[in-house]
């Protein structure tokens, strides 16, 4: 990270910090303690690092370190879904309730003011080390390495090589592995050129599986040989046609395999290359860096080209300059819990009152923005710089793009969302933005989310709906979210004030509405006889 950028963030949490609330009250905060141990001998695992995961996403993950019994505890939890996960060196790591496949474990639903236990068990793992060279005997030093285990796709598992060449990982589950490396490039911030395998190879058809256990180390070397030629190349330029450094092009093969999209970056001469399987494809700006933003709407189309065996395929891209929104925040009124219902709880205080700032929160605002032209949806995100005390601004955004306004909290166990939205005397659509031409000073709101938690028998997923406002936050579903029970209960976090629409199969629709930062339980959801 530059010194500019921590510069950046370090005014924007100063400027932002005001809008931070109190912490939650004793009576609805929940608590994760439990256990780790040595899964071959149930011994207590010292020094263990334990990950708390918050399943609805938009904030880090926290931490904790295992005592000399082997004992960690994480307290003052919003209510809501998580996960567990523990890692030490020279064991696999595991999530609470994961099975001997590696899976992503069971998920804990905290209810108000409820402690639950989470113990997590540790199997040896097994451990790999090695060079990687080229036939001179030159190191890939700094390179990405691989491993790829041949029974499960779920988890992926890589490492770095060394100055030297050289890595070495011991915290691999056991199983037969397929192991390469890739060259990284520092300009572009990412891996660069073929994939090579074990014992050296571009082909994977002709790569050999390495077999781990614990107890036993191999050594695995790969033999880097001549790069073949780029088949596909990508030159980013700018209105007056100087190159465009750091742009992320996005590339998707429309048929056969490899589907999924892959990313180039430009280097510091706008260009980046990759060697790609004959095919059609298609490619679009999905990133850039200020003043030009999205590019433009001629940017966000996406290019279609056909890859050919022997040929060099060249697409360009001409970013023209970005609007910019400029904006400040203004505090709302605070809430207090509700004592005349012991299942709400409000996670707010007073409103803010001029005194010192507390300094425990911190708050960061991206804008995002579904790209046009493409078969599958891309996320642009611009970090906001400060200006001034509450004031921000976005540069480099393209005019023509609806953007959706979120906010994420440093704090990892609480998130904040957008209540008010206003260019001058006139209120918009909270969370959406819209650009036509360099807009008018943006007004902004933000308030603490509110949770619904509740308890619910059988296995069908809960479904929320919200009745009116903008569609819900993701990563599920733009217009609902679903919630599989767990233990018979479930939880939604993130979710702005307003009404919403609780439903099941065989059980009635629940109708409810959630004050900001609010806690809101559901003692029962039954299915109907």
């Amino acid at each position: 990270m530059s010194d500019r950028t921590v510069r950046v963030i370090s005014l924007a949490l100063l400027a932002l910090a005001w809008l931070a609330v109190s912490a939650p009250s004793a009576t609805a905060a929940g608590a994760i303690a439990g256990t780790v141990r040595d899964a071959s001998n149930g011994q207590p695992l010292a020094g263990a690092t334990v990950w708390l995961e918050i399943i609805e996403g938009g904030c880090p993950t926290t931490r904790a370190e295992t005592d000399a019994g082997g004992r960690y505890a994480f307290g003052e939890l919003v209510p809501g879904r998580y996960r567990v996960r523990a890692t030490q060196r020279g064991y696999a790591a595991r999530y609470h309730g994961e099975g001997g496949d590696p899976s992503f474990g069971s998920e804990i639903v905290v209810m108000p003011g409820e402690r639950r236990r989470a113990d997590v068990s540790l199997p040896p793992a097994a451990e790999v080390s090695g060079h990687i060279h080229d036939a001179d005997g030159r190191p890939l030093a700094r390179g990405y390495v691989f491993f790829d285990h041949l029974s499960f796709t779920n988890r992926s598992f890589h490492t770095m090589t060394d100055g030297d060449g050289y890595y070495w990982v011991a915290d691999l589950p056991p199983g037969d592995y397929r192991i390469s490396a890739r060259r990284y490039s520092p300009s572009a911030h990412q891996v660069v050129g073929a994939r090579w395998f074990h014992p050296g190879t571009t082909d994977e058809q002709q790569s050999e599986a390495v077999p781990l256990t614990p107890g036993r180390p191999a050594q695995v070397d790969i033999l880097f040989g001549r790069e073949p030629a780029p088949t596909w190349s990508v030159l980013v330029q700018g209105a007056s046609g100087e190159p465009v450094a750091r742009a992320e092009v996005a590339l998707r093969r429309l048929s056969g395999p490899g589907e999924a999209p892959l990313t180039c970056r430009t280097d510091e001469k706008g260009l980046c290359s990759r060697s790609l399987a004959p095919g059609e494809y298609e490619a679009f700006v999905a990133r850039a860096p200020a003043p030009y933003g999205a590019g433009g709407r001629e940017a966000a189309h996406a290019r279609r080209f056909r890859v050919e065996r022997g040929r060099t395929t060249l697409s360009q891209f001409r970013l023209g300059a970005g609007l910019s929104l400029a904006g400040a925040f203004r505090a709302p009124r605070g809430r207090k819990a509700d004592p005349s219902n012991e299942r709400r709880w409000i996670y707010s205080s007073d409103a803010y009152d001029g005194g010192d700032p507390p300094t425990d929160h911190g708050l960061r605002l991206t804008l995002t923005q579904r790209l046009p032209g493409s078969r599958a949806s891309s996320d642009i995100r611009v970090e906001a710089r400060v200006d001034g005390e509450t004031a921000f601004v976005f540069d480099g955004l393209g005019a023509g793009f609806t953007y959706v306004l979120e906010v994420s909290s440093r704090d990892p166990l609480r998130r904040y969302c957008v209540t008010g939205l206003a260019w001058g005397d006139v209120a918009l659509d909270p969370g959406r933005v819209r650009l036509l031409e360099e807009p008018a000073a943006l007004s902004v709101e933000i308030s603490p989310c509110a949770v619904l938690v509740g308890r619910a028998s059988g296995r069908e997923a809960i479904v929320l709906r919200r009745i009116g406002g903008p569609p819900l936050p993701g990563p599920l579903y733009p217009a609902e979210q679903r919630a599989q029970p767990s233990g018979g209960r479930f939880a939604f976090r993130g979710l702005p004030a307003g009404r919403y629409v609780v439903e099941r199969l065989g059980a009635g629709p629940v109708e409810l509405r959630l004050d900001p930062g609010e806690v809101h339980e559901l003692l029962r959801l039954t299915a109907v006889p």
